[in-house]
């Protein structure tokens, strides 16, 4: 046992060695993501162009404009898409004319998306006309997710939360 504090371990980071004062401390999950290698517009061209990327944003157009003949929003809603993943939700609600969108993931993805907490969402009550999510399944407090879906929601607004069967 006093070997062990006595000897440093192969396995430590050396003592002598310097320390990367470059690197800061995560304050958040937000933060602790890796820096970038490729600049975010040549990212975004590349898979803004992908057959992957332009099928998905024709699903969610196909799927937002049956939400929209139900009368749930319009171009002038505000609405706020919590777990969004890389943005093709936003992506698609701004070709249909709606110009008020925010996009929320624990990774950040501009311009689409904002890293944001989905548990805790940083906004003020009642900011919202419809809150969307197709990812609760995901939520590590579902009860608390949804909350912070209603509370952002304006009263008479609409959530709408997307299960899989």
């Amino acid at each position: 046992l006093i070997f062990l504090f006595l000897q440093t371990p192969q396995t430590c980071i050396p003592p002598n060695s310097p320390s990367k004062p470059h690197l800061k401390f995560p304050k958040s999950s937000c933060d602790s993501t890796s820096g970038e290698l490729v600049s975010i517009d040549k990212k975004n061209k590349r898979l803004w162009s992908s057959n992957d990327w332009k099928k998905k944003l024709s699903s969610f157009i196909n799927f937002f404009q049956s939400i929209r003949d139900l009368g749930l929003f319009h171009n002038h809603t505000k609405v706020i898409y919590v777990f969004i993943g890389a943005g093709h939700e936003v992506m698609a609600l701004s070709h249909m004319g709606v110009h008020d969108v925010t996009g929320v993931e624990l990774i950040d993805s501009p311009p689409l998306v904002s890293c944001v907490d989905p548990h805790n969402l940083p906004f003020f009550d009642h900011v919202f006309d419809l809150a969307f999510t197709a990812h609760l399944a995901e939520a590590l407090f579902p009860s608390r997710f949804v909350s912070e879906m209603e509370r952002v929601v304006r009263p008479n607004g609409v959530c709408v939360i997307v299960v899989e069967e």
